[in-house]
């Protein structure tokens, strides 16, 4: 028996419910008979949802479905420019006239029909979106730069969802057109789908052992009829001795100079080894030597500090010709490579530039700086600064930070600092004090700042405790040189 399944006539996301519906249970029994005759339109998403199910049925060895093409040669001219029969001819018995044309490389279809299989297919992905993404985003619907890569980012996210929780691989294309009979105007269409296993069994399956609970709760309010949690939105606990609010050890007690010795810990002996104090109206940088806006740190080593491209470090770590740091996989391999690096130079502070980075989404953002922060041994002496980034790079980065209750320090482009990630008010104000005064005791931050000693020490035990400045002894002082 063979089971007809009408393509909508207008087969957009407002119609999956329709199609899906109209196999009956699954997986269905008999030949199945995908009746495109009377389509007069698809969306991306009707595109890769036929081709979805053509690979679902294919992956449960199921008998070979039929595939009637459209009655209008203009529908079948534009399944073809997407790279529609490209792909469905692998999976359909296809029955009907199939235009030869081959799919257009330039036209009003921003991505074609693409698989999404591994890792490498989101970096082709990426890559092509941002050769002509600017021109359709921007010259025709007058979305400016930062929404381009915003869009490019949640393109990114999307297609590795595939890879990494679907358990096979999956289908993304991009269309620009205009939509009248839904909008009346141009838009742009992002549409990724596959036949996986899903967030749930996915989540379930590889952080079960640490997170199997939480998962399990998060998940269930989820797909609650009135709930709509991210699991990934809720701070993820610091394993070991960085979860949950605890002491730096080097602030507690001694911070109110107690404890002292009076010959040791006098303050002349204090400026011999930290450095002098900033001079008036010298402006606040996180390090004196760190080159500024003319002078490139692309292959600097001063003093303690070692500056680590990062583009260079991504360009060993993956065979890619793009800029881009996309995929977790990506991430990790990248980290390794940082790490590699500042182990065998053996400093105490690395500074990673992405200023020849292009986009870097927040799974790399995570695999990268995140999961660096979280590896540094708590008692070591090794820090880590960005610098190079652009505005897309830091939000990024915050983003993932702040869910990590992280924080980083990072050398904007006009040579100013600013921190990334979750701080406190108190914290903030204090870094940047710290950074003007120069090495000193609670108290002299709590004079300078009009606050009390607890309250000021509070705010460098803070600080110390995510590594934005070194504590020892009562004493502080910014990131060494």
């Amino acid at each position: 028996m063979t089971r007809v399944v009408e393509v909508p006539t207008y087969f957009d996301d407002k119609a999956f419910d329709h199609f899906a519906a109209a196999f009956g249970n699954w997986p269905p029994e008999g030949k199945v008979l995908l009746d495109a005759r009377g389509a007069k339109w698809a969306s991306p998403y009707g595109l890769i949802t036929m081709l979805t199910a053509g690979q679902a049925l294919a992956e449960l060895d199921c008998e070979k479905p039929l595939l009637t093409v459209p009655d209008s040669s203009e529908v079948r001219r534009y399944w073809a420019r997407t790279g529609f029969f490209q792909y469905a001819a692998d999976l359909f018995e296809i029955h009907g006239t199939v235009p030869k044309a081959a799919p257009a490389a330039e036209s009003d279809v921003l991505l074609n029909v693409t698989p999404v299989r591994a890792s490498h297919d989101v970096h082709e992905v990426v890559g092509h979106i941002q050769e002509r993404a600017s021109h359709i985003l921007s010259g025709e619907l007058g979305i400016g730069a930062k929404a381009t890569l915003g869009f490019t980012m949640a393109l990114s996210e999307a297609c590795q969802n595939i890879v990494e929780h679907a358990g096979t691989g999956g289908w993304v294309a991009v269309h620009a057109y205009s939509w009248r009979k839904r909008l009346g105007r141009r838009v742009v269409v992002i549409a990724v789908s596959d036949a996986g296993v899903g967030f749930r069994r996915s989540l379930e399956t590889s952080q079960s052992g640490q997170f199997g609970d939480r998962i399990r709760r998060q998940m269930g309010r989820r797909l609650g009829p009135r709930s709509s949690a991210d699991p990934g939105s809720e701070p993820v606990p610091r394993p070991g001795t960085r979860a949950g609010v605890g002491r730096h050890q080097a602030l507690f007690e001694p911070v109110a100079r107690e404890d002292q010795h009076s010959q040791r810990d006098r303050p002349a002996v204090y400026r011999a080894l930290l450095g002098r104090r900033c001079t008036a109206g010298r402006p606040l940088t996180l390090f004196s030597r760190i080159p500024g806006a003319n002078r490139h740190p692309r292959t600097r080593r001063t003093g303690m500090i070692h500056t680590i491209p990062v583009d260079r470090v991504l360009h060993e770590a993956v065979p890619t010709p793009y800029r881009n740091l996309v995929t977790r996989p990506t991430g990790a391999a990248v980290r390794q490579g940082i790490t590699q690096r500042i182990d065998a130079i053996g400093c105490s502070t690395a500074a990673l530039d992405f200023s020849a980075v292009g986009l870097i989404d927040f799974s790399c953002a995570d695999e990268v700086v995140a999961k660096l922060l979280l590896e540094t041994d708590p008692t070591s002496d090794r820090y880590l600064l960005l610098m190079g980034l652009e505005d897309h790079h830091a939000e990024a980065i915050d983003h993932v930070l702040g869910n990590h209750s992280l924080a980083v320090a990072s050398i904007q482009l006009t040579g100013e600092p600013l921190l990334l990630g979750r701080v406190g008010q108190d914290a903030r104000v204090a870094f940047s004090h710290i950074l003007a005064l120069g090495p000193g005791e609670a108290a002299d931050l709590g004079n300078a700042l009009r606050w009390t000693i607890e309250r000021a020490a509070n705010a460098v035990q803070a600080l110390a405790l995510l590594r934005l400045v070194m504590a020892h002894s009562g004493r502080y002082q910014p990131l060494p040189l």
